[in-house]
């Protein structure tokens, strides 16, 4: 009996012993939340400051930087390209590392701070503060560089975000601030199609017709993308063909009362597109006020959309019309 009473006696004091040790194990103890530090563009911001009192940077510290940020793009990659999340967040990191890395051994580098804000915006969470952070950092891409086009692309696009274009009222300040930086993009890459898409759809909500005009012809004039980009993400159910440009610039030359140049623009588009009836209603108010002679131009490229579609009654009434206007009545 004395034996069992020892035993219990001693397992207690053993449980309590392991208890106490349990409490003061650096693994049991409650975690510590981390005090919110400084934003990596608040550091940067410091050490580009500190960098310019200083003498010119070494080569080899140079070439390490460029080392880093390649390091940084290597990481960029792999995170995009793996399916584990818990893999694309630890990439994520170490590529903020490595870029910031670069940054301190060479505050010049304007690719890194591109690189950085690019990653910031697509790196969750993805909420307002993400979105000012990596403007930041494309503010000083563009600072340290005025021809870094990543930087001003990153710009135009976060400002277009901010500005609300097709999504309520404008907002005046980052309305302004888009049109810039997509003006720096044109300056840089003056067949840009996307950059002339956004700066049309900017002046016609602005009310800027003959600038709008203008963007518009160049939009037409531009490379055609392989892909819609972020103007399909703005506008989902368009894209930057040129077909689109003709629609729109036709629609915009109707309105600013330029109607040879509108029958001309979408003469064409029809030729070229006979089934898009919404070009088609356009050529139509065109021709209504139309002359003669502007008319008659319409004709050879309404015969040869109407041979491609025949059954298409937009185009018969469009071609009856020309013909009711141009012809001149048979003798009596």
């Amino acid at each position: 009996m004395k034996s069992n009473n020892f035993i219990i006696v001693v397992f207690s004091l053993a449980c309590s012993a392991s208890a106490v040790f349990a409490q003061n194990s650096p693994s049991a103890q409650k975690p510590i939340q981390p005090n919110a530090g400084p934003k990596v563009s608040e550091i940067i911001l410091k050490n580009l400051a500190q960098a310019r009192q200083k003498s010119e940077i070494p080569r080899e510290q140079r070439e390490q930087a460029y080392a880093k940020l390649l390091e940084g793009q290597r990481y960029i990659w792999m995170s995009q390209h793996t399916r584990s999340q818990a893999a694309r967040m630890q990439n994520a990191r170490l590529a903020s590392q490595a870029l910031q890395k670069a940054i301190e051994l060479n505050p010049t580098l304007s690719e890194a701070y591109t690189a950085l804000a690019d990653l910031t915006r697509n790196t969750p969470p993805f909420d307002i503060t993400a979105v000012d952070e990596a403007i930041i950092l494309a503010e000083i891409a563009v600072k340290v560089q005025p021809n870094n086009f990543g930087g001003h692309q990153i710009l135009a696009q976060l400002y277009t975000l901010k500005s609300n274009l097709n999504r309520g009222i404008l907002d005046p300040i980052f309305t302004q601030k888009a049109i810039k930086e997509w003006q720096e993009i044109v300056r840089l890459d003056q067949r840009n199609a996307e950059a002339h898409a956004f700066l049309s759809e900017f002046y016609a909500r602005t009310r800027k017709n003959d600038e709008q005009i203008s963007a518009l012809k160049n939009w037409l004039a531009s490379a055609p993308p392989l892909r819609n980009g972020f103007y399909g993400q703005v506008f989902q159910t368009e894209n930057l063909s040129p077909e689109s440009a003709s629609v729109k610039l036709g629609a915009a030359l109707i309105r600013a009362g330029q109607t040879a140049q509108a029958v001309e623009i979408l003469s064409q588009a029809v030729a070229d597109e006979p089934s898009n009836t919404e070009v088609v209603e356009l050529l139509l108010e065109a021709l209504e006020m139309a002359d003669a002679g502007t008319s008659a131009k319409a004709v050879q490229a309404l015969q040869q959309a109407l041979y491609s579609n025949p059954e298409n009654p937009k185009l018969i009434a469009a071609l009856a019309q020309i013909k009711a206007r141009t012809e001149k009545p048979a003798p009596k």
